[in-house]
């Protein structure tokens, strides 16, 4: 075996502990970089992901509709204008520009939101979402707004019917809209609580999806 003096020993520790620390320095700034490029895939998607074009959106604030659109290429968000006029004017009308940033930035509708506008936040989030969908082309169901009548009539205004055009009245505790799994659910329930119900159906039978089967 070859002897080594105390001299050339040291030489040769310093060289390793210098090629550990140069390779410490490379993994990290490999690391750094793959964080940057990670940072920056969450404010765009791949390309391809969005239908290029300027969507809309709206929600219900605290006191009016919000409205957010949104402008994307094929792969990123590429502006934002968030309406939140019509709300408080010291809270959510003015966390417009920070909401508006934060969406930018987020490239993405799940934002941290403004202290104190907590409402007009997540309209804005809400709004946002819908535009997301648009861009994504998946479907999305706005909320209808239903006429609530008052305390004595809950089910809002009643139509106008011609009375000529009534044939039969039919006194029932219940009437169940629809012979589908629901309505056959329903219909069960009634049965098994000796309730007299009535199921009004379009078609000429019960669809086949039912499950189970009640005695009209």
């Amino acid at each position: 075996m070859n002897k080594i003096s105390r001299k050339g020993f040291l030489k040769i520790a310093a060289a390793a502990a210098m090629s550990g620390v140069t390779a410490g320095a490379l993994a990290a700034c490999n690391a750094a970089s793959s964080s940057s490029t990670a940072a920056s895939g969450a404010a765009s998607g791949a390309a391809g992901t969005y239908i290029p074009g300027t969507y809309e959106g709206t929600a219900e604030g605290i006191s009016s509709t919000v409205k957010v659109t949104m402008t994307f290429s094929d792969s990123a968000v590429t502006d934002v204008v968030v309406d939140t006029s019509g709300e408080t004017a010291s809270y959510g009308a003015a966390a417009a520009d920070q909401l508006k940033e934060q969406l930018l930035a987020a490239g993405s509708a799940e934002i941290d939101g403004v202290s104190g506008s907590t409402i007009t936040s997540d309209a804005v989030m809400k709004a946002a979402k819908s535009c997301f969908a648009q861009a994504k082309g998946e479907a999305t169901v706005s909320s209808v707004q239903l006429p609530t009548g008052d305390e004595n009539d809950w089910l809002g205004k009643e139509p106008d019917i011609d009375e000529a055009a009534i044939t039969e009245t039919v006194d029932t505790d219940i009437v169940i809209v629809g012979a589908g799994n629901g309505g056959m659910f329903a219909a069960a329930y009634a049965a098994a609580n000796g309730l007299n119900f009535r199921i009004i159906e379009q078609n000429a039978a019960v669809q086949d999806t039912q499950i189970g089967r009640a005695h009209v």
